[in-house]
C-alpha cells in the first residue's frame, strides 16, 4: 500500500456521484447477465411472477435488487477501518464461494470417505513425478547450457530453439502436445510418463538458462587459465 495520506478528504465510496455511477454500472452489468434463472429470481417470484416468463421486467428487477445490495454493501463497508474492511470483504467472498460450491450438489460423505486416499495418492504421485522430472531436467539443462556456449552452430541452434520454444509455450499446452499430439504420430504414452516428459522439457528449458548464466558468471581469467594449461572444452567445463 502507499504511504498514509495525511490530507483528510471524503471517502470516495461516500460521494453521491460515485455511488450513483457505481449503482448504474452494476445494474447494467447484472441485467446483461440475465439473473432471472437464478435462485434470487425464485426468491423474488412474488414480485416478478414466473421468472422464466418475466422477460425484461424480471431482468431489471433482479438486477436492481443485486445493484442495491452491492452498492449498500460497498458504502457501509467504507465506514469501517481499513483492516476490518479487508476482513469483511474476505469473509463475504468466502461465503459467496461456499454458496457457489453448494450449487454442485456434491456428496460430502462420499468426498470425506475418499479424501484421505486421494490425498495420499496425490502426494505420492507428485513426489515421484517431481523427483524424476528434476533429474531429467537437470541432465537436459547441462547439455543445453553447454550447447548454447559452444561454437558449434548446429548445437547452438537446437539449444536456443528448444529454450525459446519451451519457455514461451504454456506448460498446459506442452502437456496437451505430448499426451494428445504424440499418439497422432503413433507414439502412445501413458498419463504419468507424459507428465514427467512435459515437466522435464519445460523446466529443463528454464534450467538451461540458469546453468548457462551460472557458467558465464565465472571469471574469464579462469577459463583462459584452464585453456593455457592444455585443458579441452569438456575438461574446462
Amino acid at each position: 500500500m502507499l504511504y498514509p495520506d495525511t490530507v483528510e478528504a471524503e471517502v470516495l465510496v461516500h460521494k453521491p456521484w460515485f455511488v450513483a455511477t457505481m449503482f448504474g454500472v452494476v445494474l447494467l452489468v447484472f441485467m446483461a447477465f440475465n439473473l432471472s434463472g437464478t435462485g434470487l429470481a425464485e426468491f423474488m417470484r412474488p414480485v416478478i411472477g414466473e421468472p422464466s416468463a418475466s422477460g425484461l421486467y424480471g431482468r431489471f428487477a433482479v438486477g436492481f435488487a443485486v445493484a442495491v445490495i452491492f452498492t449498500l454493501n460497498v458504502v457501509l463497508i467504507g465506514f469501517a477501518p481499513l483492516k476490518l474492511q479487508i476482513g469483511i470483504v474476505w469473509l463475504e467472498l468466502l461465503l459467496l464461494f461456499i454458496a457457489f460450491f453448494e450449487t454442485f450438489h456434491l456428496s460430502l460423505p462420499f468426498i470425506r470417505e475418499k479424501l484421505p486416499f486421494l490425498i495420499g495418492q496425490g502426494v505420492v504421485t507428485t513426489l515421484y513425478v517431481s523427483a524424476i522430472s528434476i533429474v531429467i531436467a537437470s541432465v537436459i539443462a547441462v547439455a543445453g547450457a553447454v550447447a548454447k556456449l559452444s561454437n558449434n552452430g548446429f548445437a547452438y541452434a537446437i539449444a536456443s530453439f528448444y529454450t525459446s520454444f519451451f519457455r514461451g509455450l504454456p506448460l498446459l499446452m506442452q502437456v496437451y502436445l505430448i499426451y494428445l499430439g504424440l499418439p497422432q504420430l503413433g507414439f502412445v504414452i501413458n498419463a504419468v510418463p507424459a507428465g514427467i516428459l512435459a515437466l522435464s522439457l519445460c523446466y529443463g528449458a528454464y534450467m538451461t538458462e540458469i546453468f548457462r548464466s551460472g557458467i558465464q558468471s565465472i571469471d574469464r581469467g579462469q577459463w583462459e587459465a584452464s585453456r593455457s594449461m592444455g585443458f579441452g572444452f569438456a575438461l574446462t567445463m
